[in-house]
């Protein structure tokens, strides 16, 4: 969120369709089930983030 008020209705003014939840709640997005390779590079960046701690 933003911390001061000025920035968000700054934001809101510069793209009021990512603020409008009517346009939010009625766009229809595509889903795309992850593939494999996408789920073992997500947990193999996981385990390296975990290893860096």
């Amino acid at each position: 969120g933003f911390q001061n008020p000025f920035y968000l209705k700054k934001a809101q003014q510069l793209e009021p369709k990512l603020y409008d939840g009517n346009v939010i709640k009625n766009t229809y997005a595509i889903t795309i089930p992850d593939s494999k390779e996408i789920l073992m590079l997500a947990e193999e960046s996981r385990l390296k983030m975990l290893l860096k701690k």
